[in-house]
């Protein structure tokens, strides 16, 4: 029985390929597991040990297991690659059957009874009984990109969105009579759990994980993590794990988040074993088997050691006193603690009975940027121009060049000159003064509705006849016969209804990047355009990533040259800060993102000049949520925070100002330590001016979350 007072600890690291692992399957009770991967399948024990290996050409999407039957003596799993399902028997390890029938990817398949029914993004359900199709029905009008069994006999089904529909759903199958209607999603369900008899457990692109009840009812959201949630599982003791492209996987407990099991890279699947350890595929190529055995955790393996760096320094914290969920009996003083999001990998408190402590804390008195007159640490820095920024060393350097930008009415793009020269003038050596990051989790009052954002946006909005109209028809061409095929080929992909996730090869992305590279100016911005809408699927972030970092050549990074040297007229520069922020999309592109953050930005410096506020606003937004949960130090965080500041001071629409707010409140709320350098008066007064003739409702009530973050 898993506790919850108890730390899940990393028990083995297994390599499965060099490219992400897509899939787990748990064996029931034979003791090995299954994996898959673009390249191929895994079996193993449940100790780590590998057995077997094949490999496919093709991806694998989803694997299940089969239990025993006649032809299956001893069980098998189903692959699931391209539109056919492939049935392995495990003891043989040969492939017995084959499954065909469906006219696009097939995404799962389950057990029910004797039969097998498998989904796709066809959008329809399949029955095979004996390996023979029986039925097939027309499920969603969108493509089905999951579909679970539950212990009461129903089958449940989820969705992706489509353009005629605001929401996302899932429905819930007693043969093909559909029982019941799931609204809420707004964005695609890529996952599905049963929830022992209680209910059904989702998790959806749009972030979130949702609790419904038997009869169709949401009872329960649970937010925590910061981009798509790609999975969930659940034990009958209510334990609930999920994995996100926000590179980890979650702990639930009484739906509240308990425990962040950090990743390199997106967490594709995530699976319970019978004994409560949990199995996570990561992109990085490996399968890691997490688990609360004291007498296993910590498996002093090379792969480990390899890949989990940070695990002796989450060590050292957890060394710390225990500290104890302290019931209070008045009812006063105790209430639960939501959305509670662990960034130390630390299990912490279900329920948040120190309010009073918090209370204590938010009436100290209002801390400003406060000035040390001792002359060694007080240094009055040359800006030029007889001007003089007075600088304390003990303030970020970040948060003292932006702070004095903002109060000299001094452009944004001049941040990192000021910060260079308070650097050199100091003797410092750039990044010397690490703010302290505090580790323990938010409180984040239930009734916030804006605060924080935890999720990207991107832009999915094209006129692809215009697009088309402009690089494959146009009297000027520029394409060669065999490119134009190539051309019309993407264009069929990403216009087709049915194909939720297509999949791009090596010689799209290669045509792409070689027109980024030669087409004029003039006409770029539509290459950009198609580019930005291949980058919204797995497939097209994960080639694209693959050609341009990490690049030891910078001119081998087109994109980043693009961006550079095409950012000068409105249409461009639109057309590039829409692709940088599709690329928060794909957890593949979060390292290019980071590492090019500051030329990216200087890049779009005349976003006001050029009228193109909104866009610019979402990205900064994206910026704050990406950073958020994987700064190392807070130069990054003060960097997007002052880019967000400087849209508040400007004359531009307040659907702009609404997304720079809610990037400030979110990282003013989660990432305590950033206020202290630049004081709460000074954010608050930017705020407060910045709302002046605003009349929106929504706008306000985010102004209100930001007044009590501030506790002013």
């Amino acid at each position: 029985m898993v506790k919850m007072t108890e730390n899940y600890k990393l028990r083995c690291a297994l390599r499965h390929d060099d490219d992400e692992v897509r899939g787990i399957a748990i064996c029931g009770n034979t003791g090995k597991i299954v994996t898959s991967s673009d390249k191929s399948i895994r079996l193993w024990t449940v100790q780590g040990e590998h057995l077997w290996k094949h490999t496919y050409p093709s991806p694998v999407q989803c694997i299940s297991w089969i239990p025993s039957n006649p032809t299956l003596q001893s069980g098998g799993v189903s692959v699931c690659m391209k539109n056919v399902v492939l049935v392995w028997d495990l003891d043989s390890r040969k492939m017995v059957k084959s499954l065909v029938g469906h006219e696009s990817q097939v995404t799962g398949i389950v057990v029910d009874g004797d039969d097998l029914v498998s989904s796709s993004i066809d959008g329809t359900l399949k029955r095979w009984r004996n390996w023979e199709c029986m039925e097939t029905w027309a499920a969603h009008e969108g493509p089905i990109q999951a579909v679970v069994k539950l212990p009461t006999g129903e089958l449940v089904t989820g969705s992706s969105r489509i353009l005629e529909s605001r929401d996302s759903i899932l429905k819930m199958w007693k043969g093909k009579i559909c029982l019941h209607t799931f609204h809420g999603h707004t964005d695609t369900v890529c996952g599905l759990a049963a929830m022992s008899d209680r209910g059904i457990l989702s998790a959806s692109h749009d972030g979130s994980l949702r609790f419904w009840a038997l009869n169709g009812q949401e009872t329960k959201n649970m937010y925590g993590h910061t981009a798509t949630v790609c999975s969930v599982d659940s034990l009958a003791s209510g334990l609930i794990v999920s994995g996100s492209e926000d590179r980890s996987a979650k702990i639930w407990k009484g739906f509240s988040c308990v425990q962040s099991l950090e990743h390199p890279r997106c967490v594709r699947d995530t699976k319970f074993m019978e004994n409560g350890d949990i199995v996570t595929a990561c992109s990085d190529g490996l399968v890691r088997i997490w688990t609360v055995d004291t007498n296993m955790g910590d498996t002093p393996d090379l792969l480990v050691q390899r890949f989990n760096a940070t695990i002796k320094e989450k060590e050292k914290v957890a060394e710390k006193p225990k500290v104890e969920c302290v019931v209070n009996t008045d009812p006063m003083r105790f209430r639960p603690s939501r959305n509670m999001v662990d960034t130390t990998n630390l299990l912490v408190q279900r329920f948040n009975a120190t309010i009073k402590e918090k209370e204590k804390v938010a009436e100290k008195p209002k801390v400003e940027c406060v000035v040390n007159t001792d002359p060694m640490r007080l240094v009055a820095v040359d800006i030029g121009g007889g001007r003089t920024l007075q600088y304390n060393r003990s303030v970020n350097v970040y948060a003292a060049a932006g702070r004095w930008l903002i109060e000299n009415s001094e452009p944004f793009q001049h941040l990192l000159t000021i910060k260079d020269t308070i650097l050199e003038a100091t003797g410092q050596k750039d990044n010397i003064f690490v703010a302290p990051i505090s580790h323990k989790t938010s409180y984040i009052p239930p009734h916030f509705k804006y605060l924080p954002e935890r999720k990207t946006n991107f832009d999915n909005s094209i006129d692809y006849a215009a697009n088309r109209a402009n690089i494959v028809d146009h009297k000027e061409k520029l394409l060669t016969d065999s490119e134009i095929t190539t051309m019309k080929s993407i264009y069929g992909r990403l216009e087709s209804p049915y194909d939720n996730d297509p999949v791009f090869q090596a010689s799209d992305i290669d045509l792409l990047l070689g027109m980024l590279s030669s087409w004029p100016p003039s006409r770029i911005s539509h290459v950009i355009d198609i580019t930005r809408m291949t980058v919204l699927y797995h497939s097209g972030a994960n080639l694209l990533m693959g050609k341009i970092y990490p690049c030891k050549c910078p001119d081998n990074d087109v994109l980043m040259k693009v961006i550079k040297s095409n950012s000068q007229t409105k249409e461009n520069l639109l057309a590039n800060i829409r692709a940088v922020t599709n690329l928060f999309r794909s957890s593949w592109c979060f390292g290019w993102l980071q590492a090019h953050r500051i030329e990216i930005l200087s890049s779009f410096s005349s976003w006001h000049l050029l009228g193109v506020h909104d866009a610019y606003s979402v990205l900064i937004l994206n910026y704050a949520v990406l950073l958020i949960p994987s700064s190392p130090s807070h130069d990054g965080l003060y960097h997007i925070l002052f880019a967000a500041l400087e849209i508040l001071r400007k004359n531009v629409s307040f659907d702009s100002k609404f997304n720079a707010l809610r990037a400030v409140g979110s990282m003013l709320l989660l990432k305590k330590g950033l206020l202290e350098n630049i004081g709460r008066d000074f954010v608050w007064s930017i705020i407060l001016k910045a709302s002046e003739g605003c009349s929106d409702s929504e706008f306000h009530k985010l102004q209100s979350e930001i007044k009590e973050v501030l506790g002013i």
